[in-house]
This record gives C-alpha cells, structure tokens and sequence, in this order.
C-alpha cells in the first residue's frame, strides 16, 4: 500500500485484502505488479 507523494514502503498484502481496501479505502486501488511498474517504474 502507498500514499502518493509521502515516503513510505509498498506492502504485497493477501488476495483477501483486494476487495477489502477498495470498498473501505479512500482512494484506494489494488495494482497488480505489472500495473504499478508501469506506473510507477523502477
């Protein structure tokens, strides 16, 4: 999990978690890891 623009550390969490955080989260999305390289990058 990450917040955008605060230092901080990205947590691979339990596929249980996916439709947890999106319904409950603010702002929350779930990327797999493809996704958030291509985001994100190296």
């Amino acid at each position: 999990m990450i917040q955008f623009k605060v230092p901080g550390t990205a947590l691979e969490l339990p596929k249980v978690w996916e439709s947890l955080l999106e319904q409950n989260a603010s702002g929350a999305r779930v990327l797999s890891q493809e996704d958030f390289l291509k985001e994100f990058g190296q």
